[in-house]
């Protein structure tokens, strides 16, 4: 609870990687920056802050950028988050 966990996921040209709102609610989705890499392209990163102990998880959807609804790519990270009693 409380600690930062960030997810590096790269794009495809012409695409870009988002998260329904009510899930950014849920798992406190602070902040996405974009970074820009002559070698890799465009990697998006996600950055959470969990609050609520148990088991979250995130479903990112890779859409088309004129086109957000066509999705082209999935990727799934399920969370863990322990109390802040928990070693």
């Amino acid at each position: 609870i409380n600690h930062g966990l960030f997810v590096r996921l790269y794009e495809k040209p012409g695409h870009v990687w988002a998260i329904e709102q009510q899930v950014a609610k849920r798992v406190s989705l602070r902040e996405v920056d974009i970074e820009t890499n002559a070698q890799c392209g465009v990697v998006r990163e996600f950055f959470f802050t969990p609050r609520n102990p148990g088991q979250q998880e995130i479903e990112f959807f890779l859409g088309k950028v004129h086109h957000p609804m066509q999705v082209d790519e999935t990727f799934k990270v399920l969370l863990n988050v322990k109390g802040s009693d928990a070693v």
